[in-house]
């Protein structure tokens, strides 16, 4: 969310307790915005009625977002991957995006099991 205030605009109010201050976001603002700004968000990650009350778009953007979601979501890695994944990026030098792009990963998945695979051969 704070990446969302700082680089995408997402209104906000600052309020302040005490000795704490608070992020406030006005959930027609934030309905608002998340129109305007659809590629930042996976909606299908949302559970419904959330923030209510929940635009008509909504329940067609997070079925969009659900059928477009990277085809091996919470698939095992196997050796085979794993062996290609540390060659392709050792050894050739390929970026993570670019391997996570050729063998149907997200980025962020790519990063997550090159540091499990470096934690596994440093224990072994």
């Amino acid at each position: 969310i704070y990446n969302w205030i700082q680089n995408s605009r997402l209104p906000y109010k600052m309020t302040r307790a005490r000795t704490r201050n608070f992020i406030g976001i006005d959930v027609l603002a934030f309905w608002k915005w998340a129109e305007q700004n659809k590629e930042l968000l996976n909606f299908s990650k949302i559970p419904r009625n959330t923030l209510i009350p929940e635009p008509d778009w909504v329940k067609k953007q997070r079925r969009c977002d659900y059928s477009n979601r990277p085809k091996h979501e919470n698939k095992k890695w196997t050796e085979e991957e794993d062996a290609r994944l540390w060659y392709m990026f050792y050894e050739e030098n390929r970026t993570q995006q670019e391997i996570g792009q050729l063998i149907g990963r997200s980025r962020h998945g790519v990063q997550r099991r090159l540091n499990r695979l470096r934690k596994k051969k440093l224990t072994s």
